[in-house]
């Protein structure tokens, strides 16, 4: 299965999971340069994070693009979706609750998928629910 996939988050939100695992003091909507490193590399972890978890689960391998940081509107950052041809995309939206040291952040992962891969997808979960009822 190939795609894109996107971890969302508002920017209270990114700043106060920046702060939290960056220990930089007060959180602040001022991003520099080490921030984003940090937002880009942390949204790495749990975007591979998940969607291993989703592989091991499902069976399946999933191939997405290079992970990049948008520090955009949710508009531009779809805008920039690399959409081949005429291929019809769907998105899949995961709530993300995110607990670091007794505080939480929210989210949403998104993962978009043309239609053979959502066709994969579906069929993947459909064995998956097979296999754990008949186990």
């Amino acid at each position: 299965m190939s795609g894109d996939a996107f971890l969302l988050l508002d920017i209270a939100g990114a700043a106060r999971l920046i702060d939290l695992l960056a220990d930089t003091g007060a959180p602040t909507t001022q991003m520099g340069a080490s921030a984003k490193e940090v937002l880009a590399e942390v949204g790495n972890i749990l975007l591979n994070a998940c969607l291993g978890v989703f592989g091991d689960l499902l069976q399946v391998r999933f191939t997405f693009t290079v992970p990049r940081l948008h520090l955009d509107s949710l508009g531009s950052m779809l805008d920039s979706l690399m959409i081949g041809g005429d291929d019809i995309r769907h998105a899949l939206l995961i709530g993300a609750r995110f607990r670091v040291r007794s505080s939480e952040v929210t989210g949403c992962m998104v993962l978009v998928l043309g239609v053979t891969s959502l066709d994969l997808f579906v069929q993947a979960i459909e064995d998956w629910a097979e296999r754990i009822t008949h186990s």
